[in-house]
């Protein structure tokens, strides 16, 4: 069969106007041939729809659940009136307004934008309607925004309770012993009415973190006491600062916390810098005894791995009696500096409880019961 092949545009039909009427003629011919042609519709369709069209259709056909949120339809109407042409409308509306509905059937109703405009005399069009579609858009944008910061925070929250719970059970692996000191912290655990936080102190390598591991792990085992939430300091990013801290354990319980989230720097406080933390501080303080209303035993370990100096004001003196906390820090005169918050603490509470040393019978023993096979009859 012939073929043809188009030559390129020069002379005078560069000129839009003039080319306009041979192009619709040349594409009258070529859509006349696909119409007797033996083609599959889908097939035919380009030839009868622009490359506008036809790209948004392929970006449609892509588009995946998780995209269609995301998903804005801008259909601007051009009103007719004495100014207007036939320059920005084209010959076929019926097609125009079913690929419009199309599209629209794609998107979330409350993702499409409708704007109206006209013809000025000048011939060209109105921008009233660009302050409604620049407004529309940024609220768009900004829901969009806080949907997803909330979506990254959930994210972080089960990040870290992953991390709290691999760590946990690291600790708990070989744990031995301390049976009177578990039974010590659970008691407290389960008692009723107001209290002072428990303190749990002692030196280095004695045993804390290992000793809360075990009081979380049996809490869990029993299912029966109220809710429990856990942070071992210094373990991630999220567990590295005071803040970062309790922003975690205030999402955790589905709350926002009380303060900014800005990083404090690791060595103490200017005098000034003293009296906007304590402001800080007091905020966590009344959150914990305002906004929490469910019955909570909250346990943070090892707060003398946490990168800044608090000043301790965000641990309320006086508890509500649906709420419980126990905290672990370092009491070591090898380790004078590390053991600032137990320094802190002491000037406020006076709810501490010293963990002494494994007796050397004691931890035999239990080596021998959990280690070795019985002997056989």
């Amino acid at each position: 069969p012939p073929s043809y092949g188009l030559k390129e545009r020069r002379g005078e039909y560069m000129e839009y106007a003039k080319w306009a009427g041979v192009e619709e003629k040349l594409l009258k011919i070529l859509q006349n041939a696909v119409s007797k042609a033996d083609l599959e519709e889908e097939k035919q369709k380009k030839y009868f729809t622009s490359a506008t069209e036809q790209e948004l259709e392929q970006f449609l056909e892509g588009l995946g659940e998780g995209k269609i949120d995301h998903l804005v339809v801008v259909d601007r109407e051009i009103k007719e009136n004495e100014f207007s042409g036939k320059d920005f409308l084209d010959s076929d509306q019926n097609h125009i307004q079913r690929f419009k509905e199309r599209v629209r059937e794609r998107a979330l109703p409350e993702n499409i934008i409708q704007l109206s405009t006209e013809l000025t005399g000048d011939g060209k069009l109105a921008t009233s309607h660009l302050d409604q579609l620049c407004q529309e858009l940024s609220d768009l944008l900004k829901k969009w925004v806080q949907k997803e910061a909330v979506r990254l925070k959930e994210e972080e929250v089960e990040s870290e309770k992953g991390a709290q719970s691999r760590h946990l059970s690291q600790l708990t692996q070989n744990f031995i012993g301390r049976e009177e000191e578990k039974a010590q912290i659970l008691k407290y655990m389960e008692s009723e009415g107001e209290s002072q936080p428990l303190i749990l102190y002692g030196p280095s390598g004695m045993g804390k973190s290992s000793l809360l591991g075990e009081v979380i792990r049996e809490w869990e085992r029993r299912g029966n006491g109220p809710r429990l939430i856990y942070r071992f300091c210094g373990i991630t990013e999220g567990s590295s600062s005071t803040k970062a801290i309790w922003a975690s354990i205030f999402r955790e319980l589905g709350m926002e916390p009380p303060f900014e989230e800005r990083q404090m720097g690791k060595r103490a406080l200017s005098v000034a810098g003293k009296a906007e933390e304590e402001d800080w501080e007091g905020r966590i303080a009344q959150a914990i005894a305002l906004n929490i209303k469910e019955p909570l035993v909250i346990v943070i370990d090892a707060l003398d791995q946490l990168e800044d100096r608090s000043q301790c004001q965000w641990l309320p003196e006086h508890l509500p009696k649906h709420i419980k906390m126990v905290i672990s820090v370092l009491n070591d005169e090898k380790y004078p500096e590390d053991s600032y918050y137990y320094q802190k603490l002491r000037e406020r509470l006076d709810n501490f409880y010293e963990l002494p040393p494994l007796k050397d019978k004691e931890a035999a023993r239990e080596i021998l019961e959990t280690s070795l096979w019985p002997s056989k009859p």
